[in-house]
């Protein structure tokens, strides 16, 4: 694929939404519950997955692979070249749009980002906003009793909590009898009937999800993609799926120097991710602190047996079980679910010691097929430069 037209993508939810994950029912085992919670957005995946799907139904290529991130090279995703990192976008009343990034975690409320007091090479200093691996004792500005940042920001510095964004319900409807039966080995007595509760999310007025989108330049995409609609999470919601033609790139909405630490840069040279992100095991090296938070993922791949002639084949039945590699006896290539990874979540801030390290972390980060997938996306902060990468 050789000459690409821009596309920014809008996903409207006609209706309440219904995003699943791993703590939907809570934590695993004693602790899961009736109460099933939807995460607030997508995941990158499901937003690959629907722009893949509308292509296909309007007859052009849905590609050779599917998600794979365990190899780089397979990335062929028909004439969808990439996407961006979702990100949010805002009619004004008064008919204009602005766009949204999750605020950098290394700091609070409205105050200035935190500043690394000191720090020692052989020492990782790690504070996760979530887990609480390590006290943050040398961030200056941080308050132990004071929630990390959590609102969504724009690039002239307007700041929004999730709560005039994110509008959630309950919905409680089906008692527990009809969603599982007890198991015999159990053996224990029927509990009184209770209810299976849901928080389903609705955006607010005037709020969408959006992405950026690369295509071969021969996909019709105003005919054949503008207006359409979706069904997307567990509900099978209906999103309307908006289309504009859209020379810029992800930096110039989102301009790097004008995000985030404008007039306040960081004492050490960071990175703040702008979307969920894989983490290697050999970047941690060059990491001297980190504000985190952490999300898992999963997603669901297709199991092909090893006929290469027939891997095309995408579309199959939801396997209970995972088989074990690749090779699968059923003619319907069975789709199951992938193992879980833990991602850290778009706003986790990543420090380095100097800019040559910064570099290096950049390198271990800017990897295949995350990135093509709208995952590992963050922007640099170099102390030698105003100007960020």
């Amino acid at each position: 694929m050789t000459n690409l037209q821009t596309a920014l993508i809008q996903f409207t939810p006609l209706e309440p939404y219904f995003f699943g994950g791993e703590s939907t029912h809570g934590s695993l085992g004693a602790d899961a519950n009736y109460f099933s919670k939807s995460n607030p957005y997508p995941q990158q995946t499901t937003l690959l997955g629907t722009l893949r799907n509308l292509l296909r139904l309007a007859g052009y290529p849905f590609g050779k692979h599917s998600f794979s991130p365990h190899n780089s090279n397979l990335t062929d995703f028909g004439d969808l070249e990439s996407i961006s990192p979702l990100f949010l976008q805002k009619i004004q009343e008064d008919g204009t749009v602005k766009f949204f990034l999750r605020q950098a975690l290394d700091r609070q409320g409205d105050g200035e980002p935190f500043q690394i007091m000191q720090h020692e090479n052989d020492e990782w200093l790690l504070f996760d906003g979530a887990l609480k691996f390590q006290s943050a004792a040398r961030w200056q500005g941080y308050k132990p009793k004071t929630a990390l940042a959590d609102e969504w920001i724009s690039r002239d510095g307007e700041r929004v909590a999730p709560d005039e964004i994110f509008k959630t319900f309950i919905r409680p409807g089906i008692p527990k009898q009809e969603l599982r039966k007890q198991q015999e080995s159990q053996k224990r007595e029927a509990s009184a009937p209770g209810l299976f509760k849901q928080e389903l999310v609705q955006l607010k007025k005037g709020w969408s999800f959006a992405l950026l989108a690369k295509f071969d330049e021969d996909v019709d995409l105003l005919e054949k993609l503008d207006g359409a609609t979706a069904q997307l999470g567990g509900e099978k919601s209906i999103f309307q799926i908006s289309v504009q033609l859209d020379t810029r790139c992800f930096e110039q909405i989102f301009p790097p120097e004008e995000m985030f630490y404008s007039g306040n840069q960081p004492n050490l040279p960071r990175l703040v991710l702008v979307s969920d992100a894989e983490i290697p095991e050999d970047a941690w090296q060059y990491i001297v602190a980190a504000v985190t938070e952490t999300t898992d993922f999963r997603h669901l791949q297709t199991f092909f047996n090893n006929d290469e002639s027939r891997s095309e084949v995408k579309i199959g039945k939801l396997s209970k079980f995972q088989p074990k590699g690749k090779t699968v006896l059923s003619k319907d290539y069975p789709l199951g679910k992938s193992t879980k990874f833990t991602l850290l979540r778009r706003g986790s801030v990543l420090v380095c010691p100097d800019a040559e390290t910064l570099d290096q972390l950049v390198q271990e980060l800017s990897i295949e097929p995350w990135c093509t997938a709208g995952f590992n996306h963050f922007f640099k902060y170099d102390q030698t430069t105003s100007k960020q990468s």
